[in-house]
């Protein structure tokens, strides 16, 4: 569906106010590069999360096998907590989360120039 929205956006404008319809097929070509790059980001997200989980599940294990107990919900949480960021330090450094988080920042950060241009424009 992207494919065929991006062929429709390519089109070349006609008429006299083909140049606002530029910008605005500009507009929509960027919104649809952002939300794949979103997506992938969201990707990397996912791998993360179950990554988390299973050091958590990994902790608890070694726990039980140390004959070991957590106490309180805090000890849960302090378990929960160090996975979780031992996931995140892990994948954050990756080369595959740089891209998709460099991905992501530029394309946000070109459909905010051009919804700003068609803002300036408007105004």
């Amino acid at each position: 569906m992207r494919e065929q929205l991006n062929k429709f956006l390519s089109v070349p404008g006609v008429g006299y106010a083909r140049e606002h319809q530029e910008q605005y097929q500009k507009f929509g070509q960027l919104f649809i590069y952002y939300q794949s790059a979103l997506e992938a980001y969201g990707e990397e997200y996912a791998k993360m999360a179950a990554s988390s989980v299973q050091r958590f599940q990994d902790a608890v294990m070694k726990t039980v096998e140390r004959k070991e107990s957590v106490d309180s919900m805090q000890g849960l949480y302090n378990l929960w907590v160090d996975a979780c960021e031992e996931a995140y330090a892990e994948r954050a450094f990756s080369e595959d989360y740089a891209k998709a988080h460099g991905r992501l920042v530029n394309s946000l950060m070109a459909l905010k120039k051009q919804g700003q241009a068609l803002v300036d424009e408007m105004l």
